[in-house]
């Protein structure tokens, strides 16, 4: 039986969502830590596939909703959450998704499709 990864169907899931067509693509620079050669970073996102048990992924989506660093686009094959986080670090989008897997009840994972961010 051949396997795909969860990146790969992440890009599938995200250009499947409105408003994010052409989004997952990956950057050609690397991803920095603070402070790095081009700037001081000013905002780091990453769009993400949440995986959830399916008796749960309304109550995830819910939670996810809740968070204001978390902008969702909608539940996907009744377990699949398509989601774009924001952090003002790589360290603090770290912490978000490690806090998203231990803190929300029914989430399985948390996969990113793509990092990207802006400096000064």
């Amino acid at each position: 039986m051949i396997r795909r990864s969860p990146v790969g169907k992440a890009l599938r899931l995200l250009e499947a969502f409105p408003g994010t067509a052409g989004a997952a693509k990956i950057s050609s620079r690397p991803c920095p830590k603070q402070p790095f050669e081009y700037g001081e970073i000013i905002m780091v996102i990453a769009g993400v596939v949440i995986v959830s048990q399916k008796e749960k992924a309304q109550q995830v989506l819910d939670a996810l909703e809740a968070d204001p660093r978390i902008t969702t686009y909608g539940l996907h094959q009744e377990t699949d959450i398509v989601a774009v986080f924001e952090a003002d670090t790589v360290e603090g989008l770290e912490r978000l998704s490690k806090e998203v897997q231990q803190r929300i009840d029914g989430v399985l994972g948390v996969f990113p499709a793509y990092v990207h961010f802006e400096d000064a």
